[in-house]
């Protein structure tokens, strides 16, 4: 049967049609159904962001021996603080960051035996939080936003005046949950910060995407057998959609901790997370960790450990382990502060060397202790308190810190 010139080139087309139009079709049916699918999930998303998880933090009574005082905000907001002075010949000094809906003494219940070591322990409360100066019409969040930062700036400035820092030559940072996340955006950059410890720290928008992907399929009923199919980049797409509009509608600017904690690889880091964190999961932590190093595949700095405590949930580390766990971050501050022996200083600079990626502390070479415990003082009776918040309400002057997006 021959077929005719026209009936060829018909079918020719109807070939092409095939091979070219399908695929375009098909493209723009998943371009369509990404768009509606980011239009009908914002909003679910920033109604989920604003919303405060409850949390059980530590309060404290006031220690006698202590400085009450105030320091100022970068925008004249006065800031409720502490100054607890050693309670042995001063080794160091220490910048305590506490976490969400906490008080300014919540310090002691971590840091008893660093005071008992030497080490002078300096800790405040954020802008609307505790005693601290309330800013108008603003309800902090447990993410951090620009004025965490600001707060975290002029707490910085005023350890760094202190007499005691200078004689020592710089100070420590040791911050837990919303409060040591704020501090390492500035830490990186703070040639007196000579090194850092931190708990259950969590960035923004790293850790909005897992849960973007785990609920799009809840809140999205169109499509959803292609939800597991989406890359990271459109998930991204739609964090940094619901952040701006969060940014936009409440006169707000929310940092990226992504892009600092690169600056952290020269300076010994001891990074503490909960193996059971439901809240920022391990693997988030991990990341940070790995960007600290400079890359998920970059060699573990030998000043640089991640210490993942088993069965420990949010800001649990502690209480799982109660004698390790202050053991082990006096260890690292005794060798990294209490003799200046830190990558950051120029005779010890040039002798830093990297460890294999394996030395990342396991959960049995992590519970060896550092040092020997000496006697400790009783842990302050702490108060557990369930803290909520309202959704912010915000305005006013914002810092310019680290607002570029990952």
């Amino acid at each position: 049967m021959e077929i005719s010139g026209d009936s060829a080139v018909t079918l020719v087309w109807i070939v092409l049609g095939t091979v070219f139009i399908a695929p375009v079709a098909l493209a723009v049916r998943v371009t369509y159904s990404i768009i509606r699918a980011r239009m009908l999930y914002i909003p679910m998303v920033v109604r989920i962001f604003l919303e405060s998880p409850l949390f059980m933090v530590p309060k404290a009574q006031p220690d006698a021996q202590a400085e009450d005082l105030q320091i100022t905000t970068g925008d004249g907001l006065k800031l409720a603080a502490c100054w607890i002075p050693p309670r042995a010949p001063l080794k160091g000094v220490i910048l305590f960051g506490i976490e969400f809906g906490s008080n300014r003494w919540s310090c002691l219940h971590y840091c008893q035996s660093l005071l008992d070591a030497g080490y002078a322990i300096f800790a405040y409360e954020p802008r609307n939080q505790g005693e601290s100066e309330a800013l108008p019409k603003y309800s902090p969040l447990h993410w951090v936003t620009g004025y965490e930062v600001m707060d975290a700036r002029a707490a910085m400035n005023y350890v760094a005046s202190r007499p005691e820092t200078i004689k020592m030559g710089g100070f420590g940072v040791f911050g837990i949950s919303r409060g040591g996340s704020a501090l390492l955006f500035l830490s990186g950059d703070n040639p007196q910060v000579q090194c850092i410890v931190t708990d259950g720290i969590y960035p923004t928008y790293s850790l909005m995407l897992p849960y973007i992907r785990q609920w799009i399929s809840i809140y999205v009923k169109e499509n959803s057998w292609a939800h597991d199919y989406l890359p990271d980049s459109v998930c991204g797409w739609f964090a940094l959609g619901a952040l701006k509009q969060v940014e936009n509608e409440y006169k707000i600017q929310i940092p990226y901790l992504e892009n600092e904690m690169g600056k952290l690889k020269k300076k010994p880091f001891l990074m503490i997370h909960g193996a059971e964190d439901r809240y920022i999961k391990p693997e988030v932590a991990k990341k940070m960790f790995d960007i600290s190093n400079g890359g998920k595949r970059a060699p573990v700095p030998v000043h640089h450990e991640f210490w993942l405590i088993d069965k420990a949930k949010h800001n649990e580390g502690i209480q799982r382990e109660p004698e390790l766990y202050p053991t082990r971050v006096r260890g690292f501050f005794d060798r990294y502060l209490a003799h200046a022996e830190s990558p950051t200083n120029p005779v010890l600079a040039s002798q830093a060397i990297e460890a294999p990626a394996s030395q990342i502390a396991p959960k049995a070479a992590a519970n060896q202790a550092v040092t020997p415990q000496t006697n400790q003082a009783p842990t302050p009776q702490v108060n557990q308190v369930v803290e909520s918040v309202q959704g912010p309400k915000l305005s006013g002057p914002r810092d310019k810190h680290a607002f570029t997006t990952p």
